[in-house]
Order: structure tokens, then C-alpha cells, then sequence
């Protein structure tokens, strides 16, 4: 079986309580921790109800200075580790970190705004860092002393739930063997002035899935220690429960409403119970999205009846949000967290402020904080989310048991890449990517990108639409959504994916960015400040979210299958594709299409890149798409595709900046070593970590090693490694007489954690300009 994964540890903070022990007195006692928000700026909303954490929970001498919701998590994690007993720093880099956000830095942007004027340009090197969405992430790891993989999922309010899959996955993997996981968001005035204008919110407390209609917005973190269970039991740890399955989905219907007939929201559900090898009637509990509002519940209410079917009875149901309000990314870690506690007392967390079921929404309420568990001990935890995401995890409390499911074992044979599409100042890739693609010696510069004035930047050329799809409409998208659904076409079209949607609803979908949304957040928040406030045009809120592109491009191609946001910062491709390959080899997707998008229409890109930049020459800046295809390599050949090449192992180090490049050397050969590639093969070392601080390293190997560097078509964030892995996969010679047939994809931040991904690349046809 594979390896399984538990919950040995657990801190919150929210409205509710500033630890597990205060939550819990609340949650026993099921009264709401919701309170009228007295801000002069939103005074003409009328009343608006928040839960609001107390400044009492908060000790901002930890991380003095950061925006709010570090703080919140900070706090939150340090109880979960401490709860755990865990010695993070113990584990090296097979210990990780996975935080999922929403609005994330969303009051440092909003300060930005106010200081420096409604356009959001700042210099600060220090506001710049403190609004990236990775930000948090590192933070946390460098705080904790983690230095494995360090992964920011935004995929809006299933975010926590989403960061919990990529970390169990790579846990069951064998990547690592603990993770530190959690969501976090802090209340924003612009983000409720957001839900005010689309008219979800209440102006009293709201009572999910009954009266009065709307939501409350919430703030808080909570965070759980994930571990492998085998070592948990070996170093004495306490179970809490286990996470014995997940699914993910997308409805691919709409930017911020449901599919109303909640079919994304089933095949979460299902999935998750497939995970599992589980069964509905083993349910006994469900832990809703339930936001209050009347789209979102009964689009919920719909998904449920569905998977129990018209004649089954459904476990009983309830909403903490009705107690701390719709804490965004944190919302489904603060509602795990609401779950285990009360498990622990033998009673489920109430439906608080429930009276009577509302129209469309007839499910079984928790109506007291007394109510026995009863029989059975799994329940789900569900989420979705803006973009059409959605989440749904299956946990069982207490010790484990002896398996009993039918969960099978991770993929035993190689994930491989089966087709890719590209779209970057090189111009299209053509239907077989070959040599001369990568060799274009003539990217396309522009200087008159709006958004970077006389700056040099290499830009995609304009193309005709056409010649990617005859069907394909860039109707309604923004630029970073055109790139994408460009690439995403391609590689799906090479792949001899057929264009159906009962085809494409099985292929899994990963998207990777580097920041978030510049242009939704000047519309919006640039706006409101202009306005005070007042709300007169509401068409940008949605886009906010940073996975909103992942949305744009699932609802133009159909994909509902499992899928997932990463916005890691620069590097941000080869974290979403280690997190695509766990995907793939533990069995959520038959395919799964992985990709990044990098747009030069805002200037959130320079931003995202002068944040890390630390006083070095600045590079020219290029944008692009590049999308994987990624499969068991038997599904490939079955299908008559021939692989642009196999990934053999993810794998995380940990080398300080400050140390030699010799410990990060040794670190690749001991890689190359375990799957016994000797020093007669030459390797392509694919280094991409911004600075240009490992480049010189190369001739200290003790091989034939040489840098596949592709940036003459300019430097893009998000995509970068994983566009030079595809140059040193399709071309025969990567720039030299011999061929290399391993590629090393490298990338390192400057806090010092590096992802290491080892190729080997595949024959290619001798009529795609390459040899084999």
C-alpha cells in the first residue's frame, strides 16, 4: 500500500479563539464570534457583520512588521508544531511547508494604494517582497527552520484544502516525510467592499443554508502537521486522524458563481472517496462550504443529494461560518480544525444561528453544540471557491485502523511529458517542437509595453488565433489567459487529445504564477480608493483571485478535472510540475496538463522580479506560456504518442546561499547516482535561480555538464525552468556536439531551498530536428 498520511498536530486562531483551547471553549459553547464593523470608509454599506481576531491573539513581535495574515499564521503554526511535538529542522529537506491564502497580502496592497497613489507602482524593496503571495510561505519556512519544499497554493476559499493534497502527495510519494500545512487570510476592506458589490454579503450574522441569505466575511489561520504514519508511530506521536483521501475539480463555468447544479462540487466529493477506496454510506458527518449565501448553498445542497443518491440518507451537515464568518483560504483549516476539536469531546461542531432550512437547501443541520457523533468517524470537509475550484477532503478521526479500502498502490511505471505547447517571443511553437524553435536568435523586443514604458522587454509576437485552433475565441480574456489557453490547446491537440468534453473532463489541470493579478487589483482597489469607497463598477473583483487565469482556461477548454493554483514567486513552474508528477503518480488524473503563464500587460511581473532581485542586474523580462502534458507512460504509447521524455525524480535540498556550491553539487551527482547515471553520459543542467549565483558551478562536476539557458527569449518568472527543461528535452544537441540524455532542472531561492527534478529525455523522431 502507499504510504499513509496523519494529522499529528493542530493550532488556530480566529474570531472564535487564539488558540485550540479558547476555539474549543466556543464551539462548546456554540455561540457566534461575529461582530459589527465600525470602519468610517464603509459606512455606507450599512451594517456589516466580520469575525474579526481580537488584537489581544496577536504577538507582533514575531515577524514584526509583516502584513497581517503572516501574523495570523505564524501563530497558528507555532501552536501546530508545538501541539505535534515535531522537530521540524530534523528532517532536513524532506520536511515542507504548504500554506494556502486567498487575498493573501491583500492589506500591504491595499496600503500600497493608499501611500503611493490609485495606479499600485512602489519601489520600496520591502513592500515589494511583503506583496507577493509567496512571501508568507518563506517566511514561515525560514521562521520554523523548514528546508524542503515551500509551496503558496491560491486556489481563493479551497485553498487550504488544495495545499493539504500537494503536501500529503508528496508524502505518500516518499518525498518527504512531514509538512507543516495551513491557510491564513486577514479581513480586507476592498475584499468585502468586493463581496458588498456582487450582493452576497448579510448585514446580520449569517446562518448558512438557512436566514437571513448572505455571508460574513472572517479572518484567521489554522494549521495541522501532516506525517507519514509509519514515523509518526516510531518517534510516539499522537494521531489526531488520518487523511485517508482528497479530490479536486474545477465546474468550469463561471469566474466567482457556481456551476448551480453543483456537478464540480460532486466530482470533488467523489473523488475524494475514490481516493480513499471508500464508499458514501461509510460517511458519517459533513463539514460544508456553506457560505450563507443562495447560489452557493444550494449549488451545495444539489452536489450532496447527488452523492448520496435520491434515496439515501444524508449524514448530518453543518457550517462553522456561521461562528467565524467565511474565513477565505483559511476558511477549510479553520473548519478542520473546528471538526477534530469537537471529534475530540465525541460531539460534531453546530450549524450556529440555524433556524429553519431554507428553500433549495433541506439538508440534516447539526442544531446543538451537544449533538453525539454517533457511529462512524470519517467525514468530509468541503470547499469551493471563485474560478470554479473545488475541494473535498475525507478524514478519519482518532488512531488509524487497519486498512481496509481498496486504495491501490502509487504508479508504479514513469510519468512522462507527451506533448507540450509553448508560446513565448520565439513565437509559436510549431506542431513538432524541435531545434530551430529554441535557436531563434531574434526574440521579439518591444519597448513600448504600457506597462514597463522605455523598458526592453521581449514580448509575444501577435498571432492569428486560427493557427492554434479554428475554434479558439480569446473572447472576454485577459492577456495571461490568452497565453495560457493558447498553450494549453496546443499541447492538448499534440498530445491527440480529442476535443470533447466527456474526454477532457478526466485530464487533471495545474497552473503556476508568479504573482497575482496587477490589473484586477488596480480596477478594483485603484477604484475604490479614487471613489471612497463607493462601489460603482464591480466587473475586476473576481479576477482578483490569483487563480482566476486557472479558471479562464478550464472554462475555455472544458477541463473539470482535478485541479490546482501554485504562486510561488519566480520558479514557480517546477513547483507546480514536482506537484503534477506526485498528482499523476498517486492516480488523480489519468493526464494531467501542467503549466505556467508569465503576461507583460502589468507591471506586477517587474514587481514579482525586483522583490528577489536584491540590488543584482536586473534581466530583461520576457512573457509566455508553457504547457506539459503529463501521463503514465503506458497511456501515452497506447495512444500511438511518442514521450518528449520520462521524469525519473522530485527531489528537495537544502544548500544556504551562503555555503559552497560544492554541497549543491554533491546534492545532484548523489541524484544522478541513485538511478545509476555514470560519468560517460552527458547531462543538461537546466539553472534558472534568477541571480545567476550556481552558473560558474558547472565545470566543478565530475561529468560532461552543460547549462541549458534559453533567457535570449527573455526572463520569465514563472516559467523559465520549465521552458529551458523543454529546450534541453527537444533539442539533440542542447548547443553542443553530444547529446545529453539527462536533464537536471535546478531551482534555488535565496533562502536556500532548491528543487531538483531529473529528466531523461526520450528518442524524437529524426524529422523533428533532433538526434536520438
Amino acid at each position: 500500500m502507499r504510504r499513509r498520511t496523519v494529522i499529528t498536530g493542530l493550532g488556530v486562531v480566529c474570531s472564535a479563539g487564539g488558540d485550540s483551547t479558547e476555539f474549543l471553549k466556543t464551539l462548546q459553547q456554540g455561540t457566534p464570534a461575529l461582530s459589527r464593523l465600525n470602519e468610517p470608509q464603509i459606512a455606507q454599506y450599512g451594517s456589516i457583520y466580520a469575525g474579526v481576531v481580537p488584537e489581544v491573539f496577536l504577538d507582533e513581535t514575531i515577524l514584526p512588521g509583516e502584513d497581517r495574515y503572516v501574523q495570523l499564521a505564524v501563530r497558528a503554526a507555532g501552536e501546530a508544531v508545538e501541539h505535534s511535538g515535531v522537530a521540524l529542522s530534523g528532517y532536513g529537506a524532506r520536511a515542507g511547508l504548504f500554506l494556502g491564502t486567498c487575498s493573501g497580502p491583500m492589506r500591504t496592497i491595499e496600503e500600497i494604494y493608499r501611500r503611493f497613489g490609485t495606479d499600485g507602482r512602489v519601489d520600496d524593496p520591502q513592500l515589494l517582497r511583503k506583496k507577493q503571495y509567496s512571501n508568507a510561505g518563506w517566511l514561515l519556512a525560514r521562521y520554523f527552520g523548514i528546508p524542503g519544499p515551500v509551496c503558496t497554493v491560491t486556489t481563493a476559499c479551497s485553498a487550504f484544502c488544495a495545499a493539504l493534497t500537494t503536501g500529503a502527495d508528496l508524502i505518500r510519494s516518499g518525498v518527504i516525510d512531514v509538512a507543516l500545512v495551513g491557510g491564513a487570510d486577514a479581513l480586507s476592506l476592498t475584499t468585502l467592499a468586493g463581496f458588498v458589490g456582487l450582493k452576497a454579503a448579510s448585514s446580520e450574522p449569517c446562518a448558512p443554508f438557512s436566514l437571513p441569505v448572505g455571508l460574513n466575511l472572517g479572518e484567521g489561520a489554522a494549521f495541522v502537521v501532516l506525517e507519514e504514519l509509519d514515523g509518526a508511530r516510531k518517534r510516539g506521536a499522537t494521531v489526531a486522524a488520518e487523511v485517508e483521501g482528497y479530490g479536486l475539480s474545477n465546474d468550469a463555468w463561471h469566474c466567482s458563481a457556481p456551476d448551480p447544479a453543483g456537478r464540480g462540487a460532486t466530482t470533488a466529493m467523489k473523488a475524494a472517496l475514490a481516493d480513499a477506496g471508500r464508499t458514501s454510506s461509510e460517511v458519517s458527518y459533513i463539514n460544508a462550504h456553506g457560505t450563507g449565501t443562495e447560489a452557493n448553498d444550494k449549488a451545495e445542497t444539489k452536489a450532496l443529494r447527488r452523492l448520496f443518491g435520491a434515496e439515501g440518507v444524508i449524514p448530518p451537515v453543518s457550517s462553522t461560518k456561521g461562528m467565524v464568518g467565511h474565513c477565505l483560504g483559511a476558511a477549510g483549516a479553520v473548519e478542520t480544525a473546528a471538526t477534530l476539536l469537537c471529534a475530540g469531546q465525541g460531539v460534531l461542531p453546530m450549524s450556529v444561528g440555524f433556524s429553519e432550512p431554507r428553500e433549495g437547501c433541506s439538508l440534516p443541520p447539526v442544531r446543538n453544540c451537544t449533538t453525539a457523533w454517533g457511529a462512524g468517524s470519517r467525514w468530509l470537509k468541503n470547499n469551493f471557491a471563485f474560478g470554479g475550484n473545488n475541494a473535498s477532503l475525507l478524514i478519519k478521526n482518532g488512531p488509524p485502523e487497519e486498512h481496509t479500502g481498496t486504495v491501490e498502490r502509487c504508479l508504479d511505471e514513469p510519468v512522462v511529458i507527451s506533448a507540450a505547447g509553448v508560446i513565448s517571443a520565439a513565437g509559436i511553437a510549431p506542431a513538432e517542437i524541435n531545434t530551430a524553435y529554441f535557436e531563434q536568435s531574434s526574440p521579439h523586443v518591444d519597448r513600448e509595453v504600457p506597462a514597463f514604458g522605455n523598458w526592453p522587454v521581449c514580448a509575444v509576437p501577435e498571432f492569428d488565433n486560427a493557427a492554434i485552433d479554428r475554434r479558439f475565441s480569446p473572447r472576454g480574456m485577459d492577456r495571461a489567459g490568452l497565453l495560457a489557453t493558447a498553450a494549453a490547446t496546443l499541447a492538448l491537440k499534440y498530445g491527440k487529445i480529442p476535443d470533447r468534453p466527456s474526454v477532457r473532463a478526466s485530464i487533471g489541470y495545474f497552473m503556476s504564477i508568479a504573482q497575482g493579478s496587477s490589473w484586477a487589483e488596480r480596477e478594483h482597489i485603484g477604484r475604490l480608493f479614487e471613489n471612497s469607497f463607493h462601489i460603482d463598477q464591480i466587473h475586476a473583483f473576481p479576477y482578483i483571485v490569483p487563480n482566476a487565469v486557472t479558471g479562464t482556461v478550464a472554462r475555455a477548454l472544458s477541463l473539470t478535472g482535478y485541479n490546482n493554483t501554485f504562486c510561488n514567486g519566480p520558479g514557480a513552474s517546477v513547483t507546480g510540475l514536482a506537484a503534477a508528477w506526485a498528482a499523476v503518480r498517486n492516480r488523480h488524473a489519468e493526464m494531467l496538463l501542467c503549466g505556467s503563464v508569465d503576461d507583460l500587460s502589468e507591471a506586477g511581473l517587474y514587481d514579482c522580479v525586483a522583490a528577489e532581485m536584491d540590488g543584482k542586474e536586473f534581466p530583461v523580462l520576457g512573457e509566455g506560456s508553457v504547457m506539459l502534458l503529463l501521463e503514465p507512460q503506458s497511456k501515452a504509447l497506447a495512444r500511438g504518442v511518442a514521450p518528449l521524455g520520462a521524469i525519473l525524480e522530485v527531489t528537495f535540498a537544502s544548500v544556504p546561499p551562503n555555503l559552497s556550491d560544492d554541497l549543491l553539487i554533491a546534492e545532484i551527482e548523489t541524484v544522478l547516482e541513485r538511478h545509476g547515471i555514470d560519468e560517460r553520459c552527458a547531462i543538461g543542467l537546466c539553472i534558472t535561480d534568477l541571480q545567476h549565483r550556481f552558473h560558474d558551478a558547472s565545470g566543478r562536476f565530475s561529468r560532461p555538464v552543460s547549462v541549458i539557458d534559453q533567457t535570449e527569449n527573455g526572463w520569465m518568472p514563472a516559467s523559465q525552468p520549465v521552458y529551458n527543461a523543454l529546450a534541453g528535452l527537444v533539442q539533440g544537441s542542447v548547443g553542443k556536439k553530444r547529446c545529453k540524455k539527462y536533464i537536471i532542472v535546478i531551482f534555488r531561492l535565496p533562502q536556500g531551498n532548491t528543487t531538483i527534478i531529473l529528466l531523461e529525455k526520450s528518442t524524437i523522431r529524426k524529422s523533428d530536428g533532433a538526434n536520438d
